[in-house]
């Protein structure tokens, strides 16, 4: 069974592009959200196997996200994906349970390696 992936950008130029790289590489997407209410949503529906969360939301914060996210699926994996590069800001997110954060603008195939060491 093919790995599954949540992606939540606001922008959605970045959520079809990060989309196209992970089903090119065999990975299902199983939704696409602009927003953190919507993400907590759809990981609870769908469960993914991975959930790519950028932090600047328009209805709230990524990091709001993400802790309710790991509230109600502590096993999720979730890799941040963020233009936010501050020390602190990325430290926060691993803290607070990302698996991983990878600084935007980055080359597609770096999203990509993420995912897959977040799955191996």
């Amino acid at each position: 069974m093919a790995a599954t992936a949540l992606v939540c950008d606001d922008a959605a130029f970045a959520r079809d592009l990060i989309a196209d790289v992970l089903e090119g590489a065999g990975i299902s997407v199983v939704a696409q959200v602009g927003t953190a209410e919507a993400v907590v949503t759809a990981a609870a529906r769908f469960t993914p196997d991975v959930i790519l969360l950028d932090l600047v939301l328009p209805d709230r914060s990524g990091l709001e996200a993400l802790d309710a996210i790991r509230q109600a699926r502590p096993e999720a994996c979730v890799i941040v994906c963020t233009a936010l590069g501050e020390r602190g800001v990325t430290a926060e997110a691993l803290r607070r349970g990302a698996r991983e954060v990878v600084v935007k603008p980055v080359p597609p195939v770096r999203v990509l390696e993420a995912v897959r060491r977040a799955l191996a």
